[in-house]
């Protein structure tokens, strides 16, 4: 995805549609793990969570609190409330 070499996906209750997504998308792994947590997890790392160049991706008011709070430590997409993502990308 982008370019990156390891890409972790995270969902506090994760199903089978969000696994399936999660490895149709390309994600090397899936944090059982959401909200503040999740954000604390991949910017900072936690057992197998290494620490993260950048964390993507909606949330509510805590994630958006948690991503203020990493934001000079790692790169961020933008702090957005909930909300449906689409990325489109091609070779271009």
């Amino acid at each position: 995805v982008a370019g990156c070499t390891n890409v972790w996906a995270a969902s506090p209750r994760p199903n089978d549609v969000t696994k399936g997504a999660a490895f149709i998308s390309g994600a090397d792994a899936l944090l059982a793990v959401g909200g503040a947590h999740a954000i604390a997890a991949l910017a900072y790392g936690c057992g197998p969570v290494g620490p993260s160049d950048c964390v993507v991706g909606p949330g509510n008011q805590y994630v958006v609190a948690a991503k203020s709070l990493i934001a000079g430590r790692v790169a961020i997409d933008m702090l957005a409330g909930p909300s449906e993502c689409l990325v489109l990308a091609d070779d271009t």
